[in-house]
């Protein structure tokens, strides 16, 4: 019970003081508008950052969290996007994307409703 308590009192934390980033700490240009949002994991140098992935009309960024040993945000541009794939994460939840990028690079994300961003990004 005491490790539940101070569980709460550690996410209430995280999240009340920044360490979760907003979707309004995101620099759009003038005509960017942000089309989809939600909580994924980014997998980039062996570690799994945990932050917030947006879909723009012109980007998909993932914002990484404070407490990841990498905080660089990752910022593809739509036109860049060959392929999105689903993927499993670890070989066995269903619940991985797959972006390939046009010079070959592939970017991996883990993210809730998979099919739902695969729908949006598919249709861009």
């Amino acid at each position: 019970m005491l490790f539940g308590v101070g569980f709460g009192l550690f996410v209430g934390l995280f999240l009340r003081f920044g360490a979760v980033p907003r979707v309004n700490d995101l620099e759009l240009a003038p005509d960017e508008v942000v089309r989809h949002v939600g909580g994924a994991n980014h997998f980039q140098n062996r570690e799994g950052r945990g932050g917030t992935l947006v879909l723009t009309n012109q980007a998909l960024v993932f914002m990484p969290h404070i407490v990841n040993f990498q905080h660089n945000e990752a910022r593809i541009p739509l036109f860049d996007i060959v392929e999105v794939d689903a993927i499993r994460t670890l070989g066995i939840i269903p619940n991985g994307l797959s972006i390939t990028i046009k010079l070959g690079n592939q970017e991996r994300f883990a993210v809730n409703h998979r099919r739902g961003w695969l729908a949006l990004l598919r249709n861009n």
